[in-house]
């Protein structure tokens, strides 16, 4: 996990940076060419004196988003047999669909989604030849989720992603699994980048039980 948190913390420096190389030039020259032979009269001396007021940003409002997103975790998965159990980390690698509604303001905004997938779950083998090999997982959860603008292409914000997953995992007349609760949920650390005029790289990451992360990476499509 210290891998995804380098990830995590190095796109975010990409991402604030390319947020500040799309500001203006503090140095770049002034090509506006006053007019020649002018007359200034004494009522427009005194309005060019006066302080402009600010502009303010304007709404941006609201949207639709549809996203393909990617999902990795692990559960502590434990088999019993004859009385004697073993512990071990289960892997889960999926992928889903998106659907969120955004609302936006100047500064910052709030969505809310909703995502269904499937993937496959590993872990093992155990000592007793028990292994969970490729198997299928189905999840569907819903995640709200608020943000701040730090420039007009990138945002950071957080997300309570909660969820189900349904998974049969190995069970025979002598031998039990479990795992992790099959309702469970994260917050988490987000970060939006926009990287074409309606698309967005999305990625988040976040604590669940017993020192486990849930990792999410997506490509959105906002319209």
């Amino acid at each position: 996990m210290k891998n995804l948190s380098k990830i995590l913390f190095l796109s975010i420096l990409l991402s604030v940076a390319l947020g500040q190389a799309q500001e203006e030039d503090p140095f770049a020259q002034d090509t506006t060419t006053p007019a020649e032979f002018s007359e200034t009269t004494p009522a427009d001396a005194n309005n060019s004196m006066r302080p402009r007021a600010k502009r303010l940003p304007t709404d941006p409002g609201e949207f639709w988003i549809i996203g393909l997103t990617s999902l990795q975790w692990n559960e502590k998965l434990s088999v019993t047999q004859s009385g004697s159990s073993e512990s071990s980390n289960m892997s889960l690698n999926g992928a889903g669909l998106t659907v969120e509604r955004e609302f936006e303001k100047a500064q910052w905004g709030w969505s809310i989604g909703a995502l269904i997938g499937a993937g496959r779950a590993n872990s093992g083998p155990f000592a007793n030849g028990v292994k969970v090999d490729r198997q299928t997982f189905k999840t569907y959860g819903i995640n709200p989720r608020a943000f701040w603008k730090l420039s007009d292409q990138v945002n950071l914000g957080g997300t309570i992603y909660i969820y189900h997953r349904s998974l049969d995992l190995p069970s025979t007349s002598d031998v039990s699994s479990s795992a992790a609760k099959s309702t469970n949920a994260a917050i988490m650390a987000d970060l939006s980048l926009r990287i074409f005029t309606d698309w967005d790289f999305y990625q988040a990451i976040g604590p669940l039980d017993e020192g486990a992360y849930l990792w999410k990476i997506g490509l959105n499509y906002r319209f």
